[in-house]
Parts: structure tokens; C-alpha cells; sequence
């Protein structure tokens, strides 16, 4: 096809590991929280920032990328915080509900 609409087209590799890197959420010296409600619970980053920062005790700008899936949500921390963050907030509540909240560590990939 683009032989066919292209001038001169050319064919760039594109290597996985590239895309393997980018992710925010899986950075070496950080780690996720996982919070057991999402998009369907009414969630914004704006709250799940708002309780690592008052009730976790983390820095706002400690804190990494925010990821916000329909059932659950994800939270990059420091990976050498995340036990202190993770117990400090096992008794808040999330919209005024109770939630979930787990540590995920970042595993390395062999390549």
C-alpha cells in the first residue's frame, strides 16, 4: 500500500525493546501501587494523588506516572518507599470508599 501512495517510502525497524523501555510504570528504581478501584469506582488521579500525598506521606513530585484502568488503578512510587507508603495507607479510604491496596515490584525481563 505504501508503495503504491508513497513517494520514495521506506521501511523504518522499530526494535521491541523500545517499547518495553517506555513504560513509566516499570522503571527499575520504581515500584506500583495497586489500588483496587478504577474508572468504574469514579477514580481520578487527582484523588489517588491526593492519598499517597496526605495519607501515604509521599512528595507530590515522588510520586510517578498514574495509570487509571476501568477496574483497578496504578501508582509508580520509589521503589525504596513503597513498603513505608503502602502501610501508611492501608486504612484510607478512596471517594469515601475502603479500598484495596497492594505493592507491586518491578520484575526485570531477560531479553
Amino acid at each position: 500500500m505504501a508503495r503504491d501512495h508513497l513517494r520514495d517510502p521506506e521501511l523504518l525497524g522499530i526494535d521491541l525493546r523500545e517499547f518495553e523501555d517506555a513504560d513509566p510504570l516499570q522503571v527499575p528504581d520504581q515500584a506500583n501501587i495497586h489500588f483496587d478501584a478504577g474508572k468504574g469506582a469514579g477514580v481520578t488521579p487527582r484523588d489517588l494523588l491526593g492519598a499517597i500525598t496526605n495519607e501515604g506521606g509521599l512528595d507530590r513530585d515522588r510520586v510517578g506516572a498514574i495509570k487509571i484502568k476501568q477496574n483497578f488503578s496504578l501508582v509508580a512510587v520509589p521503589a525504596d518507599e513503597l513498603d513505608d507508603t503502602v502501610r501508611r495507607l492501608r486504612n484510607s479510604r478512596i471517594k469515601g470508599r475502603k479500598v484495596k491496596i497492594r505493592p507491586e515490584r518491578f520484575r526485570h525481563r531477560s531479553r
